[in-house]
């Protein structure tokens, strides 16, 4: 799979759009911050070269720039979504199993995270699944699971 950083940033702004716009019922606009108006993309070099690695299928690459990303809950929510994505579009079965099975590892991240979290501070970890993230479009980390499995309300892969 060749894909430029433009290729990805469209990538990161169409998965963007479909996630915020499903939570929120909001446009593509919504996602960027007008200034004079233009609009402009919300600058996150690390959000950026992580999902540059993920559709580059550069998964060590994509696991140490995770694990420096500061918000790493967040980011791993994403890369599922993302990663889940681009399995439809894979024609590769063998491919797509490696993109599944890599979407629900990052899953499985999201709920280390969290689980480590809820251990050392139950009200921290609250305010981890409601605080807004900039970086993943203006959305919460509850509001990205509930995007990454609708029908799932019981939680996420299991395992």
């Amino acid at each position: 799979m060749a894909t430029t950083p433009e290729t990805a940033g469209h990538l990161r702004a169409t998965w963007q759009a479909e996630a915020v716009g499903e939570v929120h019922g909001s446009s593509l606009r919504s996602l960027y911050k007008h200034s004079a108006g233009r609009v402009t993309f919300t600058m996150d070099p690390v959000r950026d070269l992580l999902i540059w690695a993920v559709v580059q299928n550069r998964k060590e690459l994509a696991e140490i720039i995770w694990a420096q990303s500061q918000d790493c809950m967040a980011a791993a929510l994403g890369c599922s979504k993302i990663l889940k994505e681009l399995a439809k579009e894979e024609e590769d079965t063998d491919t797509t199993e490696d993109m599944l099975a890599l979407a629900e590892q990052y899953e499985h991240k999201a709920i280390g995270v969290f689980t480590d979290c809820y251990r050392k501070d139950e009200e921290r970890a609250q305010k981890l699944l409601t605080r807004v993230s900039e970086a993943w479009g203006k959305t919460t980390c509850l509001q990205l699971a509930l995007v990454l499995c609708p029908g799932r309300r019981g939680g996420f892969a299991k395992g």
